[in-house]
């Protein structure tokens, strides 16, 4: 079934966009960072086709980049031997996307508030920082190795 509600853009110009009720399901396995690249176009595809706005299809680029970015490097410790898997399930109004590496995992409240006087100068946690600044949910899965990130559709009227 296809709808169409018309939006307006940045240029005050009006558009249809088309709601589609459907799913898009994706899953790798991935060896190396580098990899991530290939993931960004395959998702941006998708969710330009269910009409995803593009600082949507930004928040999700930098959330996902983030998060398999601190999979290989503070889950796997960058060991070549080690993977990281990505599983997306990407819907007209909301996508979702898992993280799992082959690390022991950790304690996000351990994580130090990157926020706070005493840590503005360290690196820790800002990435973390950002995925949630960018995303509507992170959540963590005990041990601590698999993440899963969120982020809805924006409707305007």
């Amino acid at each position: 079934m296809v709808s169409t509600n018309t939006l307006a853009n940045t240029d005050s110009q009006q558009y249809a966009r088309p709601m589609i009720n459907q799913a898009v399901q994706l899953s790798w396995e991935l060896s190396d960072p580098n990899q991530l690249a290939g993931i960004q176009d395959v998702v941006a595809t998708a969710m330009e086709k269910l009409s995803y706005y593009p600082r949507d299809q930004y928040a999700v680029q930098m959330g996902l980049q983030e998060t398999v970015f601190n999979a290989f490097e503070h889950g796997n410790s960058m060991c070549p031997t080690k993977k990281v898997y990505v599983t997306a399930t990407i819907c007209d109004n909301k996508c979702w996307f898992q993280i799992e590496d082959e690390g022991a995992g950790f304690t996000v409240e351990n994580v130090p508030d990157p926020t706070l006087p005493e840590n503005l100068m360290r690196i820790d946690g800002r990435g973390i920082y950002m995925m949630k600044a960018f995303l509507d949910s992170v959540e963590y899965q005990s041990p601590g190795n698999i993440v899963t990130i969120s982020k809805k559709r924006t409707i305007e009227h």
